[in-house]
């Protein structure tokens, strides 16, 4: 990219003052920003320290926005990521999501996926 990541550049104070942001670690090793809008969950950012990368991590926050939406009724969960990070759009594609748009925002090159939850079975206990 010619320009630092936008969750570089973000300021976390309000995710982190409305409960928004889920850490990982003591000391932290990863994040995951989730908020509703709507009808859906939107991934602001997940985020696994290096040294960390390839653990399971980033699946596991993942699986957690997913748990997430599920107690809160909703089906659709939402991202996006810049178009040179193909790394993370090829794990999304394998965690389920499908590129829904492309667009320029604020000079970043994006790719919109979502994902939608299939509906729970009741629970027959």
């Amino acid at each position: 990219m010619d320009k630092p990541p936008a969750p570089l550049l973000r300021d976390y104070r309000p995710a982190i003052e409305n409960g928004a942001i889920w850490l990982a670690g003591s000391p932290v090793i990863g994040l995951i920003s989730i908020t509703q809008a709507d009808d859906l969950i939107l991934i602001e950012n997940v985020a696994v320290h290096p040294d960390h990368q390839g653990s399971g991590l980033g699946r596991r926050l993942m699986e957690f926005a997913e748990q997430y939406a599920r107690k809160h009724h909703i089906r659709r969960l939402a991202l996006y990521t810049n178009e040179v990070m193909t790394e993370n759009q090829a794990i999304y594609v394998h965690l389920g999501y499908q590129v829904t748009s492309r667009r320029t925002e604020d000079g970043y090159h994006r790719i919109y996926m979502e994902k939608t939850l299939p509906v729970s079975e009741p629970d027959s206990t």
